[in-house]
């Protein structure tokens, strides 16, 4: 027989939430350990703290969401009078994902500010917008203790509806910059392998931001067209999750990035990251484009906004490029990166 009342938008959504939350979580435990198994080697220790804080802050709003079903569905079980008050487990979680984006959020904008070469604009556009949505959660946060009952959910509509816009409007910055700066790329050797590695180069940063943006984007079209119903609550646990796995995906999938970039490499194509203009020069018989002003090994380590192709130099059995390390320096905290700039420059090519 089916319920007196139907529960189908919020109590079958919030199920339904904790289901797919459990699923991803399961899967950034899995993406943290394959990083600290694997991939953490050449970090410091200002990141590795970073994917520990990030996996703390998803294992809380995991137990807040679990707390919130619990007394909902079983505590309160047939009492609809009480489930009109939501628990308070489910108001915290909302901070606790916020906290969560946010920090990821102003992580991809100290990446752009080194990819771009020091450039603030951009950057401190995203880092405004992180604060701005972090500020809305507290408010959210604060409404919900006052006014303690879901009939009451009009007065959170508005934060809710300028909290997810902002969020969109971050993560679309994040993900177009990105791609801007990798794919504004001046070849000066244009070939097929150029052309492949920007592409790869392009998708790998699209990658990290796109999922999360269509769902932040779905978040707020629910809000606005199913406003008082639970269905955004469904999609905000997934979208929290997602700016995890997308973040540890990154980092996972450096090694492999990088030894596609390699295979470029041993193509016959050196790979040359500068932003500035470009000389030539005659090495063992061949011409051989370097990069000018401006250019410096730290930059290849960013993978800078502009690079070059040159052709291989004769006479030299097998080069390989060591600032092919797809993004170092980036990973590093920021008193670890002068260190990586000096190892690189005495370790430029390796013949």
């Amino acid at each position: 027989m089916p319920a007196q009342i139907p529960v189908d938008k919020d109590l079958g959504v919030f199920f339904l939430g904790v289901v797919f939350s459990s699923i991803l979580y399961g899967v950034i435990w899995l993406q943290v350990y394959s990083y600290f198994s694997k991939h953490c080697e050449g970090d410091g220790l200002f990141l590795k703290c970073f994917v520990t804080l990030l996996l703390i802050l998803d294992t809380l709003q995991l137990a807040m969401i679990v707390h919130g079903f619990y007394v909902v569905g079983v505590t309160n079980f047939g009492d609809y009078l009480a489930d009109l008050r939501p628990p308070w487990g489910l108001k915290v979680q909302g901070l606790i994902g916020i906290i969560l984006t946010c920090s990821v959020q102003q992580f991809y904008a100290w990446r752009i500010y080194h990819l771009s070469l020091g450039q603030i604009h951009v950057p401190a556009f995203i880092v405004i917008l992180s604060l701005a949505e972090l500020g809305l959660g507290i408010v959210y946060l604060v409404h919900g203790f006052q006014y303690p009952y879901f009939d009451q959910a009009n007065v959170q509509i508005p934060n809710l509806i300028a909290g997810f816009s902002i969020q969109v409007a971050c993560d679309l910055t994040i993900t177009a910059n990105l791609s801007y700066v990798l794919s504004d790329c001046r070849p000066t050797c244009p070939s097929r392998a150029n052309f492949t590695i920007t592409t790869v180069l392009v998708l790998y940063c699209i990658s990290s931001g796109a999922l999360t943006l269509v769902f932040a984007i779905a978040c707020l079209a629910t809000i606005v067209r199913f406003t008082y119903t639970l269905i955004y609550v469904l999609l905000f646990f997934v979208l929290v999750r997602l700016y995890a796995c997308a973040f540890m995906a990154v980092l996972n999938s450096r090694s492999r990035l990088r030894t596609s970039l390699n295979a470029e490499v041993e193509k016959g194509t050196i790979i040359s990251f500068y932003h500035g203009t470009s000389t030539t020069s005659h090495v063992g018989g061949s011409d051989v484009t370097s990069a000018g002003a401006g250019a410096s090994a730290s930059n290849a380590d960013a993978i800078g906004p502009r690079f070059a192709t040159q052709s291989t130099i004769s006479g030299i059995s097998r080069t390989k490029v060591s600032t092919l390390r797809f993004a170092e320096s980036e990973w590093r905290g920021p008193g670890e990166v002068d260190g990586a700039k000096a190892e690189h420059e005495r370790t430029s090519f390796e013949v």
